[in-house]
């Protein structure tokens, strides 16, 4: 409601005429709408800067929210875990052997082979393997 009182008072300077003075009553008028006009446009001006914005504002926040981005902010929150629970578990480390690390690390070496995939060559295009 404040925002609109300047044009509201350029409204009422016409009640400030004289009824002597006609001559005066059409640069008044002129001049008022004038003046309210302009800041009629610069509110608009403010409201489409801040309007656009808060729009730039919000397209940023929904690009973060992308299954992209958030599985890479969960993997990375996983390494962070992953590494604290290690951190946590080196004091029993060190009380194994020597023979049991490398027992483990063989058994890794393992898994890993068999976690490759292998891509297959398609003899024939029509040929479906599901």
């Amino acid at each position: 409601s404040y925002s609109i009182a300047f044009p509201m008072i350029c409204q009422d300077f016409t009640s400030s005429l004289n009824r002597i003075c006609p001559e005066e009553y059409d640069i008044l008028i002129s001049e008022t709408h004038g003046l309210a006009n302009s800041f009629l446009d610069k509110m608009a001006e403010k409201t489409i800067d801040q309007i656009d914005t808060y729009c730039n504002e919000y397209i940023l926040m929904a690009k973060d929210l992308l299954p992209v981005k958030a599985a890479a902010i969960f993997s990375e929150k996983e390494q962070e875990y992953k590494k604290k629970i290690e951190d946590s578990e080196k004091p029993d480390q060190d009380e194994k052997s020597d023979k049991n690390d490398q027992e483990d690390r063989e058994a890794k070496k393992k898994r890993r082979k068999t976690m490759v995939n292998r891509a297959t060559v398609r003899k024939n295009l029509f040929e479906s393997k599901i």
